[in-house]
C-alpha cells in the first residue's frame, strides 16, 4: 500500500542520483529537482484519487484498496517550502567560477564557459547553441544576440556581455555544446571544485544539501533575471531578455533570501525617515 513512508523513500529515490533501463539501455539521472518532483506526487495523488473511485460493476465493490490518507501526504524535512530555496548564482559566485584554475581538468572549461555564456544571456539550454557571433545584429548602433526561443518562438534581444565576447574569441570554429545530461553532470562538478558549497536545503533524511549538487542548465536563466533585478534594472527590460510575457510569470525565476528582502525593506524611506 501507497503510504507515507513508501512516499518518502520515492521522494528520496527521484531527487537523488540513480540509473533507470529505457528502452533496453541503462541511463543515468543526476537527480530531479524539487518543483519536478512535486509535480509527480501531485500526479500520483491524482491517480489515487481517480483508483479511489473506481468500483466493479457487479459487485458494486470497490476494485482498488487505497490509503485513505493519500490526500493528506505531504513530503518530509520541510520539503514543500524548499521549493522556493534562492538558487541562482550571484555576479561574486561567477567571478568565483571564472577565476578557478582549471588547468588540470581541461574538460571544465568548454563547460565554465557555456555557464558564463548562459548567466549573462538567461536563455534556455536549447538556445544556448543560438548564442553565436552568427546570430548578431547592430541596431541603433549597438550589437546584440537576436534570437527565436525555441520554446515559445518569442524573439529577444540581447546586449552582448564583453565576457562572451571573450568566449567567442577561444574558439574561432565555434564553442560545441555537450548534451544537456552532460552539461549538468560538468555543471556540478565545475561548481563543486569552485568551493560553491553553500548549504540550501536538507533531503528527507536530514543529511545537507549543497548548492553545487543543485545546479542544472536552468541556473543561467535564473542567475540572469535575479542579478538584474538585485541591480534595480527594471523589470520590462528584464523581460526584453528572458522573454517572459508578464512580470508574474518573471518574478518566478527572480531568487531572493529574506536577508535580503529583510536588508531592501529597512532601507525604504518609508520606513527610514519620520513623518
Amino acid at each position: 500500500m501507497i503510504d507515507e513512508d513508501w512516499l518518502n523513500y520515492f521522494v528520496d529515490w527521484l531527487t537523488h542520483p540513480h540509473e533507470i533501463v529505457h528502452n533496453d539501455k541503462i541511463r543515468r539521472s543526476d537527480g530531479l529537482n524539487e518543483g519536478t518532483v512535486w509535480k509527480y506526487i501531485k500526479d500520483l495523488k491524482k491517480f489515487m484519487s481517480i483508483a479511489e473511485m473506481a468500483f466493479d460493476k457487479e459487485t458494486k465493490e470497490k476494485i482498488y484498496r487505497i490509503n485513505p490518507d493519500y490526500k493528506e501526504f505531504k513530503i518530509s524535512h520541510g520539503y514543500e517550502s524548499r521549493n522556493n530555496t534562492p538558487l541562482y548564482l550571484s555576479k561574486e559566485e561567477l567571478k568565483q567560477i571564472s577565476r578557478l584554475d582549471l588547468r588540470a581538468f581541461p574538460g571544465l572549461d568548454k563547460t565554465r564557459d557555456w555557464l558564463m555564456i548562459a548567466c549573462l544571456s538567461g536563455q534556455r539550454y536549447s538556445d544556448w547553441h543560438k548564442i553565436t557571433p552568427d546570430n548578431v545584429r547592430v541596431i541603433n548602433g549597438e550589437e546584440r544576440i537576436i534570437l527565436k526561443q525555441e520554446k515559445t518562438g518569442t524573439e529577444v534581444k540581447i546586449p552582448i556581455n564583453p565576457t562572451i565576447k571573450m568566449i567567442w574569441s577561444k574558439y574561432p570554429d565555434g564553442l560545441k555544446l555537450d548534451t544537456e545530461q552532460v552539461t549538468n553532470r560538468k555543471l556540478k562538478e565545475l561548481c563543486f571544485k569552485a568551493g560553491i558549497d553553500e548549504v540550501i536545503s536538507h533531503d528527507i533524511t536530514g543529511n545537507k544539501e549543497f548548492k553545487w549538487q543543485k545546479i542544472s542548465t536552468h541556473i543561467g536563466r535564473r542567475s540572469l533575471c535575479t542579478n538584474m533585478y538585485l541591480e534595480k534594472i527594471p523589470i520590462i527590460l528584464i523581460m526584453e531578455i528572458s522573454g517572459h510575457k508578464s512580470d508574474t510569470e518573471l518574478m518566478k525565476y527572480v531568487r531572493m533570501s529574506d536577508d535580503f528582502k529583510q536588508r531592501e525593506l529597512g532601507r525604504q524611506s518609508f520606513f527610514t525617515e519620520a513623518i
